[in-house]
């Protein structure tokens, strides 16, 4: 779903506790919103060389202390991990009109 999708910005509001992804797709921007996060690892090694396209987006798992984690894979190698109580992904934000 999310294949070749750019990643344009990542804002992280420590106060708030927020991470917002924005990504360029052929639908307009799209974002994934965590919050409450705990982690973030944000890689940019670029072992398969540069590029901010996504390679593949992994389904939300629910850890043991009931936070959530999600793995962003790019095509560049890298690949993104957040934590947090909440992930909201596109398809949740379109449906609440955010």
């Amino acid at each position: 779903m999310m294949h070749d999708w750019v990643i344009s910005r990542i804002e992280i509001d420590w106060n708030e506790g927020v991470v917002d992804i924005t990504f360029k797709t052929p639908f307009g921007d799209k974002n994934i919103v965590a919050i409450e996060f705990s982690e973030v690892n944000l890689p940019k090694r670029e072992d398969w060389g540069p590029s901010n396209s996504v390679y593949k987006v992994g389904k939300p798992t629910q850890l043991e202390n009931k936070n959530s984690k999600l793995s962003i894979e790019m095509q560049s190698g890298d690949v993104i991990v957040i934590e947090a109580k909440r992930i909201v992904l596109p398809c949740e934000l379109e449906k609440k009109g955010e």
